[in-house]
């Protein structure tokens, strides 16, 4: 009866296991997936039989990592297609899983003198209930990880493959964790705290950097909806300037007629509220694409109230990939940045800012170079603001041209600073 009840429960154990690896890597969710699962299953319990009969338990025990979970992690990655990283920890996570399994017919068992059959019998029983409640609740959140970035996957990979790795050191390949040592047992508390804090870390950094480009991913936003503030305010600017222009007859008809009939000093404020109108609202042309002029022009007009040089050199055409919002974010960012740097020159001769645009096979290039005084850190390939407040501006650059698959480089030598995008 304990050989019949080892068989069935063994083929449980594979169905269990097999059914896991596929779950948690997310190839079990189509009938065309599932009929594969079965097919597998009857293939490895074919080959384990075969194994069994030739060559016995113990050699099959310990051939299992190359028999079995090997060649079930290259099937998940090269049939089913899935990511090398989560095949190795859907398999390595489905066996961790099974020992819970193990245990609680171990421990339902211990009543009735540790008979070995009723422990197979309850390992039986909770096999479909245990498999149905991971596959249902825990399996869908390890298959997300092929969405998370390879460090995050790297964290939930150690845990089940260090257990993987210890289980088969201890118990398969050798007998030291049943064996009355203190060492064993000590190395097991030490592992696990030293995987908890690594995890921790690790983790907790991750989430850090992760709130960080969430937020520097809101400043954007907002930069964004201020951008399309200013376009729309500078829009309604120069329809009022071009009103002016047309209603001009009107204006010196009006200034004729103070004149004529002595009020020049009524007339000569007319004329100074006229000017200081149309000189806020000039807008300089420096491609076809209106808004970008407007959002220029605004920038340039704010670099010269600092004593500041600009030479625009664009070649920009209405046919854009990138939209307009995102394109005059770049701009104004980069020329916020430009001008900061170029403020701190003492010498106003020396404060100057060349910007020029090119579209090259539908790719739009922008190069920005201005000097600057002092150092500039980078931190990796940003650079890093020692100023509260700023530092804001290239990740918003960067998070920009990320989101259009774009290339971004930021370069600061022979105290000139250098900023080329590519969306």
């Amino acid at each position: 009866m304990e050989n019949i009840l080892f068989i069935i429960n063994y083929a449980f154990a594979l169905i269990f296991g097999v059914t896991l690896s596929f779950s948690l890597a997310g190839a079990a969710k189509s009938r065309n997936d599932r009929i594969i699962l079965w097919g597998v299953c009857a293939i490895i319990g074919i080959l384990e039989f075969v194994v069994y009969l030739l060559l016995g338990q113990d050699f099959l025990f310990k051939a299992y990592p190359f028999l079995i979970h090997l060649p079930l992690i290259g099937f998940l990655v090269i049939v089913m297609k899935k990511p090398p990283l989560l095949s190795v920890i859907a398999v390595t996570t489905a066996y961790l899983l099974c020992t819970p399994r193990k245990w609680i017919g171990t421990f339902l068992a211990m009543p009735f003198h540790h008979s070995q059959e009723i422990s197979y019998m309850v390992q039986i029983i909770i096999t479909i209930p245990m498999a149905y409640f991971i596959c249902r609740f825990f399996a869908p959140h390890i298959a997300a990880l092929k969405n998370e970035s390879k460090k995050i996957a790297k964290l939930f990979a150690i845990v089940p493959l260090v257990y993987y790795v210890m289980e088969y050191i201890l118990t398969v390949y050798s007998e030291l964790l049943y064996k009355d040592t203190g060492a064993v047992a000590g190395f097991l508390d030490s592992n696990m705290a030293i995987l908890y804090f690594f995890f921790s870390i690790v983790y907790l950094h991750e989430i850090s950097q992760r709130k960080e480009a969430e937020m520097d991913l809101k400043i954007n936003l907002i930069k964004s909806e201020q951008a399309e503030k200013e376009i729309d305010q500078l829009k309604k600017n120069h329809e009022q300037a071009v009103i002016y222009r047309h209603d001009l007859l009107h204006h010196l008809n009006y200034l004729s007629s103070c004149l004529e009939s002595g009020n020049t000093k009524e007339a000569l404020a007319y004329m100074k509220e006229i000017c200081t109108d149309l000189h806020n609202q000039k807008v300089e042309t420096y491609c076809t694409n209106n808004s970008i002029n407007l959002i220029m022009s605004a920038y340039i007009a704010k670099a010269k109230g600092s004593d500041i040089g600009v030479v625009v050199d664009f070649e920009i055409s209405d046919d854009l990939t990138i939209p307009v919002t995102d394109l005059c974010t770049l701009l104004a960012n980069g020329m916020d940045n430009a001008i900061h740097a170029c403020e701190k020159i003492k010498d106003i001769k020396k404060r100057s800012i060349h910007i020029a645009a090119r579209m090259q096979k539908n790719k739009l290039f922008i190069k920005i170079e201005n000097p600057f005084e002092g150092t500039i850190e980078f931190d990796g390939t940003m650079p890093v603001a020692k100023e509260y407040g700023h530092g804001t501006g290239t990740r918003s650059i960067a998070l920009i041209v990320k989101k259009h698959n774009g290339l971004f480089n930021f370069e600061a030598a022979d105290n000139v600073f250098t900023m080329i995008v590519a969306v």
